[in-house]
């Protein structure tokens, strides 16, 4: 397994084991691993999340001969939704909140290194906006888009 498939089927597990809990205010989300987020929304249908693995940094060889590296995981949650129901926008970015809160709690150990959490950021809209707007406004689609980052270390 590769060192990217480790920690996007880790995070892909993490959030699955959630869902299978019940713990997201609501479970009823399609989940998908992937390299490419899809894009095929049917209208009425619920929320998709895809974890996407990115490709990584090169392995920075530090002074007692250990190495890291630093890998991003794209979460993006997509859903049709009117974009006058407050209450059902609201719900979306709730859900965006939890799936970060669930990627802070990602940590494992493999063969290829050891993954630590270090930081999660939104993508942004044109318009600097953490949320896409735009496809809110004009095509009734909730998108919501971040990037987990892992620090993989290994001693030398």
């Amino acid at each position: 397994m590769s060192r990217l498939s480790t920690i996007r089927t880790a995070v892909y597990n993490a959030i699955l084991a959630e869902q299978v809990a019940e713990n997201y205010s609501d479970n009823d989300f399609t989940l998908a691993e992937s390299h490419l987020p899809g894009s095929d929304l049917k209208s009425g249908s619920g929320a998709n999340v895809w974890v996407v693995g990115l490709g990584g940094d090169e392995d920075t060889f530090l002074r007692d001969h250990s190495f890291q590296g630093e890998f991003p995981i794209q979460i993006v949650l997509k859903q049709r939704v009117d974009p006058t129901d407050v209450d059902a926008v609201d719900a979306l970015d709730g859900l965006l909140d939890e799936l970060k809160d669930t990627c802070r709690t990602v940590g494992t150990n493999a063969a290829s290194g050891t993954y630590h959490h270090t930081r999660n950021e939104a993508l942004k809209d044109p318009t600097g906006q953490p949320l896409n707007f735009g496809f809110l406004r004009e095509d009734g689609v909730f998108e919501g888009v971040f990037l987990a980052y892992f620090v993989r270390a290994q001693a030398g």
